[in-house]
């Protein structure tokens, strides 16, 4: 509802709630560009390695996927280290307050980003093979980002069913894997804080 920037669904929502902008005017060329590398080159980048026909294809793909994974790692690990240079390396509680991919706020980008990489370690690194790496113990921006995200926002926990996700892929997609067995890790599907 935030991502079209309309009141059109106000009453549905509480009063607290009606007056965030997912895409503030100020950051809408730069949540757009973020956006437009991230949905074709990690949103749908596991899919496209996931679904791979040929390893021809799932090697390019893959690869790909790490690369831009790399080119948001190095995003956020410059934000991170921006904001210990203003705050103090050991003030966590307000560098995380703005520890966002874009701007100080949640914003779309956040949004939109969010579904692929709490994804990631539970499901596209097994079901997909995308393998190379997870997020948890190689992209340590990536991972400060996820947990930042997910605990600090309740929103965030409440719409996230680690079993639903592992079961939805797992058991929904015969020809990636025809047998339906869930994997029972990575365990805990989130590190804590």
């Amino acid at each position: 509802i935030g991502i079209m920037n309309s009141a059109a669904f106000d009453e549905f929502v509480g009063e607290e709630y009606r007056q965030v902008r997912l895409v503030p005017r100020s950051l809408e060329a730069q949540i757009t560009e973020f956006n437009s590398w991230v949905y074709d080159k990690i949103n749908n980048g596991v899919y496209k390695a996931g679904f791979a026909e040929c390893a021809e294809v799932y090697e390019r793909e893959v690869t790909s996927l790490f690369q831009y994974l790399d080119k948001l790692e190095n995003l956020l690990d410059k934000k991170y280290t921006d904001l210990e240079a203003e705050y103090g390396k050991n003030n966590k509680d307000k560098i995380l307050d703005r520890y966002f991919a874009i701007g100080d706020t949640l914003t779309e980008a956040d949004v939109r980003l969010y579904p692929t990489i709490v994804r990631f370690d539970v499901v596209y690194h097994q079901h997909f093979k995308c393998n190379l790496a997870t997020i948890r113990d190689d992209y340590s921006r990536i991972h400060t980002w996820l947990k930042n995200i997910y605990w600090r926002h309740e929103a965030f926990q409440r719409t996230t069913d680690f079993t639903h996700i592992k079961l939805g892929y797992t058991r929904s997609q015969p020809r990636v894997n025809p047998i339906g067995i869930t994997p029972l890790g990575p365990k805990p599907d989130i590190r804590p804080p």
